[in-house]
């Protein structure tokens, strides 16, 4: 047998023992909502963006956010001018100390290529003070930073991992950037990184873009028409010469709503830089897409036209008001049949009542003001919208979100898109679980499908 044919061989032995773990593995008692990351592993949210650094290069920008109680803290005296909370000392004493709540973290960035080649890295360690202990519990309290690598233009996987240097607990995240047409002439704009209007920038050069100080809003989360979409992008003019106008299209198909804005590009310098701002009035709680296309005086598209994903935020009377049924529905991951009906008929003047009910009823720390659980659940809603929507259905409805709602990010992702005799297929893993699920391209359209068994995942 030649190395081809055994490398062959190997991979569909590899599927078959799989296939036999998914059906042969022991299922342990379901959980009603899994996964869920214990205090001291500290959990954050991430995003990124792409600029042009040369000609054949790029700087990836990633941007992190970690709310307060997701960290752990010990007690320090410490000069208040070592703090870095813009607390000062009196007139003339640099000496003064105060005690502090002082959370020590490290956090680290890969990005591989798809042929798993490691084409950049960058590792720090940051502390981060609070004034008070009632400060370290506060689930609207964070610290946001940005982390730059530079690379050529190709696809990467994005891979952090934050660790907590005071409990040694360690988080990952991970994302795909397709970014191999970002080279030459296919790559007029640069970006985007959304920012947070309200936020002062601290005065380091990571967060200047030229003459700007941005925040990263890492969330890519607006709540209707009362946040606006802040967003930063750069026009290379060496590439696009003849760029006239940007068309910024906000579009939520689900809630059938789009707004466009035209911006005209005067600017003549090598790299123009475009602040974009705009009211979400009349869009719904759920997944949107912003589409950015660069334009000629004759209308053509210059480039690969930006298509970027983003979330209007649920507020607990927002969803109530706008579509009690969908936030019902909403629910179905983590709800039991009782409590969907219950709620499904639930008279609309104690609605809110009854919703504030049910998610006091899953708090796991009830004696605190953050509801952990609540907080996970609409994270994982929001991002199997992101990740997981299809031309027909949200991302949290698919078989994909409907696992990662269930159990979270897995341990283990096995892709094989392309297997001699099979269909595409993929297999998650879930170790503390001991849960396995294959994921098949049943059609050949890129809508992959849960397999049976569906250990623990009702169908």
């Amino acid at each position: 047998m030649g190395e081809s044919a055994t490398k062959t061989a190997r991979r569909a032995a590899a599927a078959l023992a799989a296939m036999l773990v998914l059906t042969a593995a022991p299922v342990p008692a379901q959980v009603e909502f899994s996964n869920l990351p214990p205090p001291g592993v500290p959990v954050f949210d991430l995003d990124w963006a792409a600029f042009r650094a040369g000609k054949d290069s790029l700087r990836i920008e990633c941007y992190y956010k970690i709310v307060n109680p997701r960290l752990s803290y010990v007690r320090r005296t410490m000069k208040t001018t070592e703090a870095g909370l813009g607390t000062t000392a009196p007139t003339g004493d640099t000496a003064a100390t105060a005690e502090f709540y002082v959370a020590a973290y490290e956090i680290s960035a890969i990005l591989a290529s798809h042929s798993d080649r490691q084409a950049a890295s960058v590792s720090e360690r940051e502390n981060y003070a609070l004034p008070d202990f009632e400060e370290t519990r506060n689930p609207s309290g964070y610290l946001v930073n940005i982390l730059s690598m530079t690379v050529a233009p190709d696809d990467y996987e994005l891979s952090v991992t934050l660790t907590d240097r005071v409990s040694g607990g360690s988080y990952t995240r991970k994302e795909n950037l397709p970014l191999n047409d970002a080279r030459g002439d296919r790559w007029p704009v640069g970006g985007p990184m959304f920012f947070d209007p309200t936020a002062e920038a601290p005065d380091l050069p990571r967060f200047k873009h030229g003459d700007l100080g941005l925040v990263p809003s890492v969330t890519r989360a607006f709540a209707s028409s009362k946040d606006r979409i802040a967003m930063y992008l750069e026009i290379y003019r060496d590439v696009a010469p003849d760029a006239a106008f940007l068309q910024i299209e906000a579009d939520q198909r689900y809630g059938r709503k789009t707004q466009t804005d035209t911006i005209p590009v005067i600017d003549t310098a090598e790299r123009v830089p475009i602040v974009y701002r705009s009211p979400l009035t009349d869009f719904k709680t759920g997944e949107a897409t912003l589409r950015v296309r660069l334009m000629n005086a004759a209308g053509e598209v210059l480039g690969t036209p930006l298509e970027i994903p983003f979330w209007v935020d649920w507020s607990m009377a927002g969803m109530v008001e706008e579509n009690w049924e969908e936030a019902v529905n909403m629910l179905v991951h983590i709800a039991t049949h009782d409590e969907l009906k219950s709620l499904r008929n639930t008279p609309p003047e104690k609605r809110v009542e009854a919703f504030t009910a049910f998610w006091r009823s899953k708090d796991p720390s009830p004696e605190t003001d953050d509801n952990e659980w609540q907080d996970e659940y609409y994270r994982r809603i929001r991002h199997a919208d992101l990740h997981f929507t299809t031309a027909f259905m949200r991302g949290w409805r698919t078989d994909y979100g409907t696992v990662y709602v269930k159990y979270g990010e897995p341990d283990e992702i096995e892709r094989h898109p392309f297997e001699r005799g099979s269909k595409p297929y993929q297999i998650w893993s879930y170790y503390a679980q001991r849960r396995r699920f294959l994921f098949v391209d049943v059609n050949g359209n890129g809508e992959y499908q849960l397999q049976y068994p569906y250990d623990g995942i009702i169908r």
